[in-house]
Order: structure tokens, then sequence, then C-alpha cells
């Protein structure tokens, strides 16, 4: 639509364009011609003498108001530098001049230059954590949505934009916990971290290696799973920003990053009551069955299946236009008959984002769920799980037997049969959580006087179980910390050690590759 504005001596031709009416948001844009009204969409750059955003605006007291901000191109505009949340820089006017129109009266009221709309608040955690998001409208120099236009007197390229920014209540405490979580599991898993070290290298010499199903075995690491949890609880926040910003590939790439963190919460949440299951005592019918779920497929997979739900989705209109698309019957601007939302809305609470996702996180967990129960029962061809053998061997007849599933593969046929003596591998002492160490072997000679009766008799090198996370320690000097001894291993034969039981100060240990335990 265009028209003429009357200056003082002069009138000056404007062309009213609307931004976003196909998509039922947007704003309206005023621009200053020269001679004749520009055109909206023009063909090539065109000068204009100034630019015009017209939006609305709620004030702190409820009242919504018309919000105009305009750009006077002069040689004595002068622009900022912003850094956008992919590392770029933009060049923002610091001249533009914003008032606030009440649609009732008219009254016209200058307003800061950060003025906001577009505003929303989301809860995705806890009310203690709320995530609030808001944008200032800019005229920005360069490249944009708007960048058919130039300034008749600087020529430099104008656009449109806004600066939007989010920032979430208590934060530090949500970073802190983080932190917390992440430091425990990394001494948690650090036994892990030199098990697979050690088994990389006995690879590459073309040794044998310690193997055993990690992901399985964290069914025995419930301090890491708690953990877990809140070390993920900080990606709903990362799924708020993220739904924000997908233009470019990486960004995009976040997006699903995110989604591939906060999903696990959706694997935890099925993961903890089976756990809990396992402690309840088993009816006599199911005593010494239990149900194998894979876990590889569980974690793993609800990560893939995830990713190629969220993926057959646009995500434009599945998650990002569905926010400014609210409703809004205050001052709305008519559009060839249609309503256009220009920054205001009737309820500034939005469900926050893994809500609205939470379809897909739920049938990817379904679709992970049942093949995690049928893969095993096709590997093994059996439905039932027998832990009856565990008082055969002196280790296992030890260790908690879980009730009614489990996900460690506890298959008899995983032991080595020697007789009628049954032995557990060394990857099994590892899937529950134990690293075998070894004193470091020193040389004595030993004198006795002539005719002292020598006993022939000897006895293998004596091995040390100890929890996985204390590995790593008890390979250091351990003068002021020692860790906890689980129990010894001598000719293949397990032994328990006494409560309280600690290795010693003074000896030094090295990792083993393991042994049988019978």
């Amino acid at each position: 639509m265009a028209g003429y504005m009357n200056g003082a001596d002069d009138a000056f031709p404007v062309s009213t364009c609307v931004m976003g009416s196909s998509q039922g948001y947007g704003s309206i844009v005023l621009l200053v011609g020269d001679v004749v009204p520009p055109f909206c969409v023009p063909s090539a750059p065109e000068p204009i003498f100034a630019l015009s955003v017209l939006e609305t605006a709620m004030l702190e007291n409820a009242t919504v108001q018309y919000l105009l901000s305009t750009y006077i191109d002069d040689l004595r505009v002068t622009f900022e530098a912003r850094v956008d949340t992919d590392g770029t820089h933009s060049s923002v006017s610091s001249n533009v001049t914003k008032q606030l129109i009440s649609p009732t009266t008219g009254q016209v009221t200058l307003t800061g230059h950060n003025t906001t709309n577009w505003r929303f608040d989301t809860t995705p955690l806890l009310p203690r954590y709320q995530f609030h998001y808001s944008c200032a409208s800019e005229i920005v120099r360069g490249g944009g949505l708007w960048a058919s236009h130039g300034g008749i007197v600087t020529n430099a390229a104008l656009a449109v934009g806004w600066t939007c920014s989010h920032h979430v209540d208590n934060r530090q405490e949500v970073s802190v916990t983080q932190y917390i979580a992440l430091a425990g599991m990394l001494h948690l898993f650090s036994g892990d971290v030199l098990t697979t070290l050690k088994g990389v290298q006995g690879v590459l010499l073309n040794k044998p290696v310690l193997t055993y199903d990690f992901i399985s075995s964290l069914e025995r690491r419930k301090v890491v799973l708690f953990l877990l949890i809140f070390f993920r609880l900080g990606s709903v926040f990362y799924l708020e920003v993220c739904r924000l910003y997908h233009r470019t590939a990486s960004e995009t790439a976040l997006f699903f990053v995110s989604s591939a963190m906060a999903c696990g919460l959706y694997t935890l949440a099925i993961f903890w009551p089976l756990v809990t299951l396992q402690h309840v005592p088993s009816v006599p019918i199911f005593r010494g069955k239990v149900i194998r779920l894979y876990a590889p497929i569980l974690h793993v997979g609800n990560v893939i299946v995830t990713l190629v739900l969220l993926g057959s989705h646009n995500l434009t209109t599945y998650l990002y236009n569905p926010l400014w698309q609210r409703p809004q019957s205050r001052w709305p601007f008519w559009v060839q008959g249609h309503s256009v939302a220009s920054g205001v809305y009737d309820e500034i609470t939005v469900a926050p984002c893994i809500e609205a996702i939470s379809p897909d996180f739920v049938m990817a967990t379904a679709i992970v769920c049942a093949l995690s129960l049928l893969y095993p029962l096709i590997q093994q061809r059996k439905f039932w799980l027998d832990t009856n053998y565990f008082h055969k061997n002196e280790f296992l007849s030890n260790e908690f037997v879980p009730n009614y599933v489990t996900f460690l593969p506890l298959y008899e046929t995983e032991c080595i049969k020697y007789g009628s003596k049954l032995f557990a591998k060394a990857s099994t002492l590892a899937l529950f959580g134990y690293a075998i160490i070894e004193e470091e072997k020193t040389s004595t000679i030993e004198v006795k006087p002539a005719g002292t009766h020598q006993h022939d008799h000897h006895e293998g090198p004596m091995f040390v179980v100890i929890n996985l996370p204390d590995l790593l320690p008890s390979l250091l000097p351990h003068n002021i910390f020692a860790p906890h001894i689980v129990g010894t291993v001598r000719n293949y034969q397990y032994q328990m050690a006494p409560p309280g039981t600690r290795l010693r100060k003074t000896t030094h240990y090295f990792m083993s590759k393991g042994t049988c335990v019978s």
C-alpha cells in the first residue's frame, strides 16, 4: 500500500508492507521513499529516507500499545556490533527512535531502545527455574529478513531484524548441579576408561583383551544413573533455546543433540521402576527366573529412534511457528481479512518444548522397550533367564540376584564349566562393576638352616578384586586413601574379604588382565 507523508516542507512517498502475513504473525513495515513509493519487494535495491517497524507491546500494567521503531537515514547514524548465538556478528543501528502509541487515545510516548515484545515464559523443569524469552526490533545493516533497500544518504543496505534474548531464573543452581553430577560420573567411570584404554592397547599389540557389555553393566551403576538424571535435566533448557534457532545446519544439529540428551530421561524413567522391581521378593513360580532386556537397544536405540521421529517433522511448522501463532485478541493487525499477531499474545505462558515433543519421546521409548525384549528372546530362543545356577559359583553366590527382570547377560552359558565346577569369566566380574589388580612382583631369597624341611607347594599369584571406580586410586600412591577390597582370588578360588578390608598403603599394585573365578 502506497501513500504520502507530509513533512514541514515536503511530502514523502510511503509504502506500507506486511512481513509474515502468510504465517499469521509478523510486523508492518513503513518505507519512506524519495520521489515514488518504494516497492516492498523490489527487483533491485531501492534507496529510502526512513524505515519504521510497527508492532504491539505489553506494558508492565498489562496494557497493550503499539510500538513504532523508526530509523532515519543520516550521516550521523551510528551502528553497533551484536554477536549472534551462532557466533556471527551483526551491525545494528543505535539511532532507532521507539515510541509507544495508545490504541485508544493516540497518545505518543517515547520509550527505550531495548523495549521488548514477542515475549513468552515457560517452565520446563520447576517454577523456580522459569525460562523467559523476549525480542527487541532492530534496523540491521547488511543482510537479513528485509535486505532489498538501502539508505539514500549512507548507501548502507538496511534490513529489519530482532535482537532476542533468554534467561533462566536461578540458572546458576542448574549449572552447578550439572558440574557436580559430571564430576561424580567421571570419577565413577574412571575404571571403565582405564579398562577401555588397556583393551585398546591389547588390540594394538594383538593380545587377548577384556571385553564386557558396558551399557548392560549400568544396571549395577545405580549411583551413576542417579547422577545422570541431574546431568540430563539441563537438556530441557537446551531444547527451549534450540527450538528457537534452526536457520542453519549447525543450529539444527544442536537441536538434535539436545533431543538425544533429553530422550535419555525417558529411558531412565523406564529403568528405575524396573530396577526397583528387582528388589521385590519373587513369588515361588518366578523364583530363579527373570526376563532379560537388552540394554544397548534401550539406551542407544532410543536415541536413534527419537532422532528418526523428530527428523520426519518440519521443525519450523512443528515447533517454531506454534510459539508465535498463539491467540491474540487485543489489538491485532488485520491484513486482508486475517488476524496477524504482532508481538503481544493473550497468554504469555507456553508449553515447554519437551512437552511438545513428548509424543515422539514416548513412541520411541515404547518401540525400543519392545525391541529390547524381543532381541534376547530371538537370540537365546527362550523367554526366561535362569539364575538358579548362582549357588554353584562362590563369587556369584555372594552377589545380588535380581528378581523378575534384568539387563545383565547372566546366562549360565557365559560361565566356563570344568568338571563339577563353574567358573565366572573376568568379563562377568567387570559386568558386575569389579576390577582385578595384582601386587607388584618382588624377588626374595629365603635362607634356612641346614636340615630344615622344604615344603614344595606352588601357589598361584593372588588377585585382588576391587570396585571399578577404585581402580585408578589403587594404581596411584595411596598413602592417604586406600580403596576397599571386595575379595581375593588365588588359584581361581574366590574369597570374600571381611568388611572394612583395604589395600595396603605400602604396596604397589598394577592392573591385571583378569582371571576366572570359581
